[in-house]
């Protein structure tokens, strides 16, 4: 009798050792889901970008010859459900000024300045307000460049 007593008096003990390797691997379960779905919306999301991306790297080539250049983030920001933020920035060389440029991906629609840009079409309307955004952005920043620094370029 004694030996079935000993037993269960071991028996607490074992099941608490169960349920914590069963809390473990759930957990561990619960991980690996949740970065396959980050993963799974940052694949979809860069899908979604990669028109804008394309642009931005283009417009980068152009706006060395105004002395600026586009930064762009290459890490996505989660902001929680299914939204995602890319940012990017225009930096105006002679002054350091920058323009940032936050876009953001809910679904199948990206936010610029909270005004929504759905699917391809959407963001062919997308790119003429970002050029315009940097042009205003190149123009005051030409117009802050320090006057020394202009007549230093028409030297050269």
């Amino acid at each position: 009798m004694e030996r079935d007593e000993l037993g269960m008096a071991d028996e607490p003990w074992r099941i608490r050792r169960i349920k914590r390797r069963w809390d473990e691997e759930d957990r561990m379960r619960d991980e690996l889901e949740r970065q396959a779905q980050l993963d799974f919306l940052e694949k979809e999301a860069n899908e979604l970008f990669a028109p804008v991306e394309s642009y931005l790297a283009n417009l980068d080539k152009v706006l060395h010859a105004a002395n600026a250049y586009i930064e762009i983030n290459p890490e996505w920001e989660h902001l929680g459900e299914r939204k995602l933020r890319r940012t990017a920035k225009v930096i105006f060389q002679k002054t350091a000024g920058h323009l940032r440029l936050d876009l953001t991906i809910d679904g199948v629609t990206i936010f610029y300045r909270n005004v929504p840009y759905r699917f391809t079409r959407a963001i062919e309307a997308l790119i003429p307000v970002i050029t315009s955004d940097v042009e205003q952005f190149v123009t005051a920043q030409h117009q802050e460049a320090p006057s020394h620094l202009a007549a230093t370029e028409e030297l050269i």
